[in-house]
């Protein structure tokens, strides 16, 4: 597990690195605050049972036969080979594919060389005498407890501290809120065939639930028209938004809802609001 969530991590730097690889649904700071929080509890658990085992093995050379023992090390090195050959077969896919790219190689790379690095562990400690366990295990538990800390502190520095993470909630929510909104004036322009003059005479008009207000603030958000058929949608928002190419929520039908830190407002004209989703260009 803490190999499958170490990867992860690792994903999503590249992913980082370059947005444009990411996929439809791809949350890359998602996926790193998870393997953060895997990697903090499961490796310091990992090392203590590892050396708990290593010492009890030494100490009862009689257990090295037991099949308790056995069987984790041969199915690690199982699962770590079915990994290393998929790996290889989507490897020269891609290439016969002519698809390579950057971000590919670098994922491909990486899984490559950490699941060498354990096979390679496991197959030192099989080959070893069960007083040769500590020293075995000594060599390869500093570079991996130190590879586990860099990663785990550039999992923080990416990811944000928890108050970070709560203002970008927050603003995720202003942006749910402002879609919603959208929709229900477009809606009041079909049905009145005019503008509303204030925010208010949408909720008015509505059956739909009460407007939606700023989660921190609880006010209502701006709305002005400068025009017949052209408005203003405003929030303040705590956060700059991701990459339209990292965030799906950046158009919706068509519609840019990306953001800086503080005020921004979003002008719409109703001649060009679309009814329902349609491709993204």
């Amino acid at each position: 597990m803490g190999v499958i969530e170490l990867l992860a991590m690792l994903f999503g730097f590249v992913e980082l690195a370059f947005p444009k690889s990411s996929g439809k649904w791809s949350d890359p700071l998602g996926s790193i605050r998870f393997a953060v929080a895997t990697l903090m509890i499961v490796f310091p658990v990992y090392i203590w049972a590892a050396r708990f085992i290593v010492r009890d093995l030494a100490a009862n050379p009689d257990k090295v036969n037991l099949w308790t023992c056995r069987c984790p090390f041969y199915l690690t090195i199982f699962l770590g080979a079915v990994t290393l050959i998929v790996d290889l077969i989507w490897l020269f896919y891609y290439l016969l594919e002519d698809q390579l790219a950057a971000p590919f190689l670098l994922k491909v790379a990486t899984a490559l060389i950490v699941i060498a690095a354990v096979l390679f562990y496991y197959f030192a400690e099989i080959g070893q005498s069960p007083l040769d366990f500590s020293s075995t295990a000594r060599k390869f538990a500093y570079p991996a407890a130190f590879l586990v800390a860099v990663c785990v502190a550039a999992g923080f520095i990416v990811s944000g501290p928890p108050m970070h993470q709560r203002f970008v909630r927050y603003d995720d929510a202003r942006v749910a809120d402002l879609k919603i909104l959208q929709e229900r004036i477009l809606s009041y322009w079909h049905i009145k065939k005019a503008l509303p003059d204030d925010i208010t005479a949408v909720d008015n008009a509505s059956r739909a639930s009460r407007l939606p207000k700023d989660p921190s603030t609880g006010t209502l958000y701006e709305y002005y028209t400068v025009s017949a058929h052209s408005f203003y949608l405003c929030a303040n928002f705590r956060t700059k938004s991701p990459t339209v190419s990292t965030w799906e929520g950046g158009y919706v039908y068509g519609w840019s809802w990306e953001h800086d830190s503080g005020r921004s407002c979003y002008q719409r004209d109703v001649d060009s609001l679309p009814t329902g989703p349609s491709p993204q260009s």
